[in-house]
């Protein structure tokens, strides 16, 4: 999954800390190639997020067909 893997989780060394530290990861290679994983399908959920800054917002969700279908739009 990780081409590097993280020091650790959450460095707390800043107040606003940092996840994943000198992690290196590539998404399209997490969530668009194929997967063993026999529940993977393409309303299956990609990618979780909150906008930084936007606490209380609700958390978005993207879809592995959603996430695939912006990805064509880059070119």
């Amino acid at each position: 999954m990780f081409h590097t893997p993280p020091r650790c989780i959450l460095n707390k060394s800043k107040p606003e800390g940092t996840w994943l530290p000198d992690a290196v990861l590539n998404i399209a290679e997490c969530c668009l190639m194929p997967s063993s994983h026999p529940k993977k399908e393409d309303d299956s959920v990609a990618v979780v997020w909150r906008n930084e800054g936007f606490d209380d917002s609700p958390v978005n969700r993207m879809t592995i067909k959603e996430l695939r279908e912006q990805v064509m739009y880059v070119r």
